[in-house]
């Protein structure tokens, strides 16, 4: 039941995006389809600044119905767990559940995704100087820099996979926390 709530819910986000993307395929078509794109960028003519606002506008429409989304479904994998509920009852009793809370609910996901992804950009920052630094020096030890830099590559690799293993248990102890006050 839960893989069918996580595959509805795909299939539905999917739904959502057609419209945009079909709006967007049509503004490329319109608009940006006589040149190829190096003259867009070296001439930026008034066809090409429109593109770009309706794909802002169209970037910015998909957020918040995604965001939107997002809130309401938010709790139909605890509801599935917690309540038994099947497919379609869990996301009605997840939308139940989200009524009247979805800003709170919005604000505290992001502020949990700015705060991780935050930490991340300066944990693999650090690591990715480490790496800089250390290339030649380390290269010097093995006799050879693709040697070390493929050894440097598996630690970068190694705490990315470590940020990603952390962030989906935080993620869903925060979800449950948020199901468990509702």
């Amino acid at each position: 039941s839960i893989v069918g709530v996580g595959l509805i819910q795909f299939v539905l986000y999917i739904a959502c995006c057609v419209p945009f993307l079909a709006v967007a395929w049509v503004a490329y078509r319109a608009l940006l389809s006589t040149y190829d794109i190096s003259y867009y960028l070296a001439h930026w003519p008034p066809e090409f600044r429109w593109a770009l606002f309706i794909g802002f506008l169209l970037l910015l429409g998909l957020g918040v119905v995604t965001v939107a989304l997002f809130t309401i479904w938010l709790f139909a994998v605890p509801v599935c767990l917690f309540e038994g509920k099947t497919l379609y009852a869990a996301l009605k009793r997840s939308k139940e559940l989200a009524r009247g809370a979805s800003v709170r609910i919005a604000v505290t996901i992001l502020v949990f995704l700015v705060l991780f992804f935050g930490l991340s950009a300066v944990i693999t920052s650090v690591v990715g100087g480490i790496t800089v630094a250390a290339t030649d020096s380390i290269g010097a030890f093995f006799g050879s820099p693709l040697i070390a830099a493929s050894l440097l590559l598996a630690i970068n690799w190694v705490v990315l996979a470590a940020l990603s293993f952390l962030a989906f248990p935080l993620f869903a102890i925060l979800i449950t926390k948020t199901y468990v006050q509702r």
